[in-house]
Parts: C-alpha cells; structure tokens; sequence
C-alpha cells in the first residue's frame, strides 16, 4: 500500500521561486509512485495560494492551506531562553482550523521545511490531534551554526554591531532550544555532510530521529551553458537587495567593486536575485556605484551565465550548502568566494576548482588577476563543471531520503 506524505510548507513551491522552495519541489517532483502526496500550505497570503494551487506536480494528490498567528518577538525569546522551544518557532494557530482540515485524515509522515513549521506538529500533539505517525524536517542547515557563525560574519565584514555580537550570544541558547525538539524527530534531512555531523553532535545519545545528508542537486539547465563570456568583462553577483543581506552586498560594492573598477574600469557587475525595492534610501550604495547592472529575477539563466567572466560570492557563513558556489560551478563559471563558504562542500580544490579570498584587498586582487588569465579561468571552468557533476542529481537525493521514508 503506497505510503502518504504531507508535505507542510509556507509556500506552494511550483515552480520553485527561490532556494528555500526547490528543495520541497524537487523532492516532491522526484519521489516514486508508491508515495502518496498531500500539500498543506501555512500562510495568511490568499492570493499567493489562489494563483499557485492549480500548478502542481504531477504526483500531488491536494493541496489546503491554513492561516496562523505570529507569536510576538517577546514571547519567543522567552521561551527560548527557558529552552523550551527556538525563536524560530514564531507561528500559532486556530484549533478549530486545524481540527476541520484534519477531519478524516490519516499520514504516515508530515514533512515540514522549513524548520519553524515544526511549531504546527508540536501543536497538533498538544492538542491531541493526531492524524500523522511520523514527522520529518527538511532542514538546509542546524540553526545554531547559523548564528555561531555570526562571529565569523561579524570579522570578515568588519561590521561590528549589536546584530551579529547578539545572535553569536544567542546560538547557545539555540543549540539547547534545538536539541529539545530535534530529539522527538523521526527523520531530520540535512543538506552536507558538515551538517550531519552537527546534527548527531547536538542529539543526545538516546535520540530516535535518523539524520541523512543529502545536497541540492544540480540545475541540468545549467549544464546546457557555454563558457561564452570568458572575455566579457562582466561579473555575475547573485543575491538579494534586502534587510538581511544589505551588509554582505554592502561590503562587496563599497570595498570591493571599487577596487575592482581601478584596475579594470570596464567590468560590469550584474546583481542576479531578489531586489525588495532598489529604490529604498538603504540601497543607496548600489545606485550610485558605477557599472552596477541590477538584473533582479531573470526567465532565463542561461542566458545570463553564458554572458559572465566571473561569479563572486562573498558571504562568511558555513552552513548547509552554498546553492550560488554549485549553481556556477555547474554552469562552468569561474568563482571567487571566501574559506567559510567553500567549507559547506567539504572536498572543493582551492587554485584548481575554486578561488579562495577573505579579505576585501584580497578578494578584489583574486577577481582582477583572474579576469586577467585566460587559462587560469578555462582551467577553472572545466574543474568545476567537473566537480559539480560529481553532485547527485534531484533523482538521486530524492530516493536516498525516500528510503528512509520507508
């Protein structure tokens, strides 16, 4: 008898639209007929869902949504500070809601991704409401390496304010919070195995849940690139201009693209992702630096690859896996990024597959003295391509976690 999934998201994820939603699409897309899939969507946006519901995949039997409430910022640190749960978990909602969409419903799992949603699961069971066996959480990365590595963001930028230094203080907070909940899991998904292991390190020996590292796979859209732009003097930077990101892109155009114009004052940096409102007086630095090209989401990234020299990504995290390093890799284009995001792969070559810098002088140097070596970047395009078809393909990552699903 096929086992039935639900699959609890914020998003309906097709297509997928970011990082946080191809996972979810993916592994859905790519699981095998004896699973039974079911969508259930947490948000308050109507008509996001409205437009979104009829595109689904295949395999999916519905899809229902159910609003929920914020839990005030207060409330939250509170009971993370009393380890009773992680900030994170910032959702609540409506019994009644909950109680008629459970009505004559029985899973085998719920998956939830991304981790917050686990506060539905926990809701459920408070309330006795038990119309699943076993629950799932599709996790990219362990919270509490994402705010310990805060310190390191904090130096590599030289940004050293309130924002980084608390949430360096609250990842031991969260790493307790983290370790309550995770050891009631059954399955706990991961992205690399650098994340495996500091899933098992925070779970107790006597832990039920099973933790599996399985990546991203590879865009196969990509592979279709042409290394075109080798010549072209055009920097492809992928990010998003907005509140969370603003000290990382700040940090690449105020000390870095500077640099970068001195030497070479015909590159062109193309700004690939999500752009909130490029307008806004805090976005003023990308509007008045100068060969800034600010593409926002594009219909076809191969075009776009196929048009760049060189791929930067300077960002000082190390968690899960870094989507912007494999998506060039595979794409065939050469990449500068820094030693705590080429870490997330654990086996990446440094000088044959990868350019490695971590200060701003630095990292501008590596960018110039590449776009001014020919072989040095066909080099680097053919390694990396190679490395990245050495990554599993969706197919792949979406059977090893089926099995775990029985």
């Amino acid at each position: 008898m096929p086992k039935s999934i639900l699959f609890i998201t914020e998003t309906i994820p097709f297509p997928p639209r970011n990082g946080r939603e191809l996972p979810t699409a993916e592994i859905i897309s790519n699981l095998p007929e004896d699973k039974e899939v079911s969508l259930l969507i947490i948000s308050n946006n109507i008509d996001d869902f409205e437009k979104r519901k009829d595109n689904l995949a295949s395999n999916v039997k519905e899809v229902a949504r159910i609003g929920y409430t914020t839990i005030s910022a207060a409330t939250r640190m509170k009971r993370e500070v009393l380890q009773a749960m992680p900030s994170y978990f910032s959702k609540t909602y409506n019994y009644n809601e909950v109680v008629a969409y459970s009505h004559k419903k029985k899973y085998d799992w719920v998956w939830v991704s991304p981790a917050g949603l686990y506060s539905f699961v926990l809701f459920c069971r408070e309330h006795k409401i038990l119309f699943f066996d076993r629950c799932a959480i599709g996790m990219n990365d362990i919270k509490y390496g994402m705010y310990y590595d805060s310190l390191y963001e904090m130096i590599g930028y030289g940004n050293y304010n309130s924002h980084y230094i608390s949430r360096y203080l609250r990842s031991y907070l969260l790493k307790r919070a983290e370790r309550k909940y995770l050891k009631e899991v059954n399955l706990v998904h991961v992205q690399t195995p650098n994340e495996e292991r500091k899933t098992l390190n925070i779970l107790p020996e006597n832990k039920s849940a099973v933790v599996i590292a399985a990546p991203n796979g590879i865009k196969d859209e990509l592979l279709k690139c042409e290394y075109k732009g080798i010549d072209s003097g055009k920097v492809l930077y992928m990010t998003q201009l907005n509140e969370q990101r603003k000290t990382e892109s700040r940090w690449f155009i105020k000390n870095i693209w500077s640099k970068i114009l001195v030497a070479n004052p015909s590159a062109e940096l193309l700004i690939l992702g999500k752009v909130e409102d490029i307008n806004h007086p805090s976005l003023s630095y990308v509007r008045e630096a100068k060969n800034v090209k600010v593409l926002g989401f594009v219909d076809d990234l191969v075009e776009v690859y196929e048009s760049v020299e060189v791929a930067v990504v300077p960002i000082f995290h190390g968690t899960g896996l870094i989507n912007r390093i494999l998506d060039a890799l595979t794409a065939g284009i050469p990449v500068v990024s820094t030693t705590n995001a080429i870490n997330t792969f654990g086996d990446l070559q440094i000088g044959k597959q990868i350019i490695v810098a971590n200060k701003d002088t630095e990292f501008a140097k590596s960018v110039v003295d590449l776009m001014n070596n020919s072989k040095l970047k066909s080099d680097l395009s053919i390694a990396g391509r190679k490395y990245a078809l050495s990554h599993p393909s969706w197919l792949e990552t979406a059977l090893k976690i089926n099995e775990q699903l029985g």
